[in-house]
């Protein structure tokens, strides 16, 4: 039986502290909060929302893959050594998994993210070769002949 669609509303009310580990810290004392929204039933995937304060610090993505949509706000990020770029408003910047980045916050920032974990690579080929075997057992509806066909 399949699982039951989940609605969250990506509020940034009651977010809980969630501090940055004291050896990223760079610069100032940025303040992180978030909130869980919603996992997936298999563990591997959730969406949270999240915000900060000014400052500068390290990130880094070990175990899971992130996606960022930033809702308000200023930051200037830059990943794995390479040059800033500013992120604000309506972007959406992906993080891969056991990549690092600097943040720079200039104006409190919000954003809904959402993370993935990464699977050992033999359980992520498995899983592939299952995907794709599902999709070659899929039966084709046949179309009707002629006109009929065309939508």
């Amino acid at each position: 039986m399949a699982e039951p669609i989940v609605i969250s509303g990506g509020s940034f009310d009651n977010l809980e502290a969630m501090p940055i580990a004291p050896d990223w810290i760079r610069r100032g004392d940025p303040v992180a909060r978030g909130k869980l929204l919603v996992t997936t039933p298999d563990r591997l995937s959730y969406i949270m929302s999240w915000e900060c304060t000014p400052g500068e610090f390290e990130w880094h993505f070990r175990l899971a893959e992130g996606t960022a949509w930033f809702v308000e706000g200023e930051a200037f990020i830059g990943i794995g050594g390479t040059a800033e770029r500013r992120v604000g408003a309506g972007d959406i910047i992906v993080f891969a998994a056991g990549s690092s980045a600097v943040w720079r916050i200039t104006r409190p920032v919000r954003k809904i993210a959402v993370l993935r974990k990464r699977l050992p690579r033999p359980m992520g080929l498995a899983v592939r070769a299952w995907n794709k075997m599902l999709r070659g057992a899929q039966i084709v509806p046949m179309q009707p002949a002629g006109d009929a066909a065309r939508f």
